[in-house]
């Protein structure tokens, strides 16, 4: 059945993320930069017969998702730690991406009949289930251990994006000021990460969550960094574009890397999991792109947040500058999973279930 929205439970505006992030180093002022590779072993891969493989997301489990190119179109796959890939194919589609997997192997995806996608769908053991928002298809870019699922709908100028609950009331998420908003990731606390677009064109990373709203991050020095994943240690991940070159980076404890696997001439990173494991694509010479797995060779554990001395926040709250912040109060439906103990299996798969039935 399709997800409606009680628009009274809506708060008029959505307060900014509580996220602490480890970003402008106390004696520098910009971040240092190193271009040496990190300490990182190199697993990389490619979907058997495609034309390019994309990796979109890893999960804690270090089950890899993604797209594949085909000759007319593109499907999904999905990658297991041993190496086994499977396709994932929306039926009747012709282009196929999946996104997010949480801990009990639902995928969420998007499916199109074009190259374009039209529709969001969730995947588990087998079976698909449209995603419909509003009354409208929606792209649903990834799910959380807990069931609660972010993703967008609208378009082409005009994109919101939305948390939904496993028991299917919405949140929409509207950056203060923006034309497109997509949520990218939902953290198990009910931490959002993803990107806006302003009104000239310009794309921006953002985190949020109920209690404290929005706040845009960004790299000190590094204007051309576009951050795509934060994990729970607060490493960022992403894209370095520096004029015809493209690389994956990796920014922790304001020291910013490119991390991209040997003989690499482009690479982007579009993942973390908490254990810092980055994935991505890269391309070498005369290649279409390829998977890789980066392992970091010492998973150091890191205290979360910054150390004293050690960093100063960059972040900006949408009502500085330009415009007046608007006061809100959360409603029920943007309390996300702020919970003791473990995720549930029975609300982590409500939200399939309940599309799988539409």
């Amino acid at each position: 059945m399709p997800v409606s929205i009680n628009r009274n439970l809506l708060p008029k505006e959505l307060i900014r993320l509580n996220m602490l992030v480890c970003l402008l180093c106390a004696l520098a002022s910009v971040c240092t930069q190193a271009y040496a590779q990190a300490p990182y072993t190199f697993t990389t891969f490619s979907v058997p017969n495609s034309t390019y493989t994309n990796p979109y997301a890893i999960s804690e489990g270090g089950y890899v998702t993604g797209r594949y190119g085909l000759a007319d179109g593109y499907a999904g796959f999905v990658r297991t730690p041993s190496g086994t890939i499977g396709t994932i194919s929306f039926p009747g589609a012709r282009t196929t991406a999946a996104g997010g997997m949480n801990r009990f192997g639902v995928i969420a995806g998007n499916y199109g009949n074009a190259v374009s996608p039209v529709g969001g769908f969730f995947y588990y053991k087998g079976a698909y289930g449209n995603a419909v928002i509003d009354g409208q298809p929606a792209f649903v870019i990834d799910s959380n251990d807990y069931g609660y699922y972010v993703g967008n709908y609208g378009g082409p100028t005009a994109v919101t994006g939305f948390v939904a609950s496993p028991s299917g009331e919405v949140t929409v998420l509207q950056y203060p000021g923006a034309c497109c908003t997509y949520p990218y990731w939902i953290k198990n606390d009910g931490e959002v990460a993803g990107a806006y677009q302003d009104q000239i064109g310009g794309l921006h990373a953002f985190v949020w969550n109920a209690r404290s709203g929005y706040r845009t991050i960004s790299i000190p020095g590094v204007p051309k960094a576009q951050i795509f994943d934060i994990n729970a240690n607060r490493t960022m991940v992403g894209t370095y574009i520096n004029g015809p070159a493209v690389h994956g980076f990796v920014y922790q404890k304001c020291m910013f890397r490119i991390v991209e696997p040997p003989g690499a001439n482009g690479s982007s990173i579009s993942a973390i999991d908490n254990k810092g494991q980055l994935v991505g694509d890269y391309t070498v010479p005369g290649s279409t792109s390829m998977g890789f797995i980066a392992t970091p060779v010492r998973l150091a554990r890191q205290k979360r947040g910054p150390t004293a001395n050690a960093c100063h926040h960059q972040w900006r709250d949408p009502s500085e500058g330009t415009g007046s912040r608007r006061s809100a109060t959360p409603g029920r439906s943007a309390r996300l999973a702020q919970r003791s103990g473990q995720p549930r299996k029975a609300n982590a798969l409500a939200a399939g279930r309940r599309a799988i039935r539409h």
